[in-house]
C-alpha cells in the first residue's frame, strides 16, 4: 500500500505470498525500489503456482523409496512398519518426491487405501487424487473389487474421498480392519480429531487406464 512519507516521497509497506510458509514483507522507500523487488518475488510465486508449468510423474514405488517414504510417515504420525514400496505409487516432479499412497491387504478380502500424502506445496493441485486414482486404477487390474476396499481418514478430510467414490461406514466393519482402526483412533485422539472409517462405492463404469500406470509410470500435467 502506498502512502506519503515525511519527505513527501512516496513510501510503500508491501506483504508478499511468496509461494513457501514464510510472508515477505517489504518496506521500500519509494515505489521504483518497491516494484523491483516485488515483481522478481511475484514471478517467483507465479512460476511456483502454475499448473501449466509443471509436470508430475505418477510410477509405481521402488525399493529405493523406502526410506524417503519411512521418514515422512513418521513426521507425519503415520505407521511407518511394513512399508513395502511395491504398494505403493509415488508422484514426483523433476525426480523429486512430492507425494505418495499405498493400498495394502489386511486379509484375504480386505484391503486399505492408506499413507496418503502430498507435500505442502502441491496440495490442493489434484496431486492427491491422481495418486489416489492410479492406486485404484492399479487395484482394479490386479482384479481385486473395490468393495474391498476400505480408508480410515480424519473427519475433515471425507470430502477428498468422497469425490472419489467413498462412502462413509457406520457398522459393520470388517474384523481385518480391527488393528488399524484401533491405532488410528489412538494417534487422532492425541491430536483431538475424529477418525471416520470410509469405503470404495462399487462403479461398474470405472476403467483403468485413464490415471493408471504403463510399465509402472505415467506423466501427468497440473
Amino acid at each position: 500500500m502506498a502512502r506519503r512519507g515525511t519527505t513527501g516521497a512516496p513510501v510503500c509497506d508491501c506483504i508478499i505470498c511468496t509461494g513457501r510458509e514464510e510472508v515477505v514483507f517489504l518496506r521500500c522507500a519509494s515505489l521504483t525500489t518497491c516494484l523491483s523487488k516485488l515483481l522478481p518475488e511475484r514471478a517467483k510465486y507465479d512460476a511456483h503456482r502454475s499448473t501449466s508449468a509443471l509436470s508430475i510423474r505418477i510410477r509405481g514405488g521402488l525399493p529405493s523409496d523406502a526410506w524417503a517414504i519411512r521418514r515422512t510417515m513418521a513426521r507425519e504420525l503415520m505407521n511407518p512398519l511394513d512399508v513395502d514400496p511395491s504398494r505403493f505409487v509415488v508422484a514426483e516432479e523433476d525426480g523429486e518426491r512430492v507425494g505418495f499412497a499405498q493400498i495394502k491387504p489386511l486379509g484375504a478380502d480386505c484391503f486399505e487405501l492408506a499413507s496418503v500424502y502430498v507435500e505442502e506445496a502441491y496440495r490442493r493441485r489434484g496431486v492427491g487424487k491422481r495418486l489416489v486414482s492410479a492406486a485404484l486404477d492399479g487395484f482394479l487390474a490386479r482384479g481385486h473389487r473395490l468393495t474391498d476396499l476400505y480408508c480410515l481418514t480424519l473427519a475433515k478430510t471425507t470430502p477428498f474421498y468422497t469425490d472419489l467414490g467413498f462412502h462413509t461406514v457406520v457398522d459393520n466393519t470388517p474384523p481385518d480392519l480391527a488393528f488399524e482402526l484401533a491405532a488410528g483412533k489412538l494417534v487422532t485422539k492425541l491430536i483431538g480429531e475424529d477418525l471416520v472409517v470410509m469405503r470404495a462405492a462399487h462403479d461398474e463404469k470405472r476403467t483403468t487406464g485413464e490415471h493408471g500406470t504403463e510399465h509402472g509410470t505415467t506423466r501427468e500435467h497440473k
